[in-house]
């Protein structure tokens, strides 16, 4: 049923498992774990373009707002929906204008954030009628 794929760019490994495992319990298979934006940049320069990335802004290898413009000129297509720790206003506000699709924020993977995400990605699937 839902057999898109998500990639998914989180530095601190023990919440990305965590994402991994909760999407993959909510019916979504088909995720690719990246720490660096790096690995996550030459998977998609590999023609491997997914529908969705979650990314956490806080990727310390790249700015998130560089990463989020270059994901933007390879692909605009792709749907970048940022989950992030920070909860300010105005850092939501420069990634939705800066072409981010969502900015969920969160709080150490609360069932509440998790949730919203999986709903917003449901609603985004079924926007684009995948």
């Amino acid at each position: 049923m839902k057999n898109v794929l998500i990639y998914l760019l989180d530095q601190n490994a023990k919440q990305g498992n965590i994402l991994k495992y909760q999407l993959g319990c909510n019916g979504f298979k088909n995720i690719h774990y990246f720490t660096t934006s790096e690995e996550c940049l030459y998977a998609i320069h590999n023609n491997n373009h997914p529908e969705f990335i979650i990314m956490d802004p806080g990727i310390s290898n790249l700015n998130g707002l560089k990463f989020l413009q270059m994901v933007s000129q390879i692909d605009p297509g792709i749907s970048v929906i940022v989950f992030s720790q920070n909860d300010d206003e105005a850092d939501m506000l420069t990634y939705l204008n800066a072409g981010a699709t969502d900015y969920i924020a969160r709080t150490a993977y609360d069932h509440n954030s998790l949730r919203e995400l999986i709903s917003n990605l449901q609603y985004i699937l079924k926007e684009k009628d995948l």
